[in-house]
């Protein structure tokens, strides 16, 4: 759903003057999945221990690990 709403359609955004569009399309996104084999919309796939991968996470540099269900 958020993808349909802020995501690039023929490589523009939804809306190019947004700021929260242009926020999110650009922002690396976590999947936890134990049935999905691909992800997209600048994602990546997490597996195994959730509390392992978060953990590891936090660990990068970045301005934080913001997660929703």
């Amino acid at each position: 759903m958020m993808e349909a709403a802020f995501g690039r359609r023929g490589g523009q955004l939804a809306d190019s003057l947004d700021p929260f569009a242009r926020t999110i399309d650009t922002a690396k996104k976590y999947v936890v999945s134990s049935t999905l084999d691909r992800v997209d919309w600048n994602s990546e796939l997490l597996r195994g221990d959730l509390g392992t991968a978060v953990r590891e996470l936090k660990q990068k540099p970045g301005k934080g690990l913001l997660t929703g269900a």
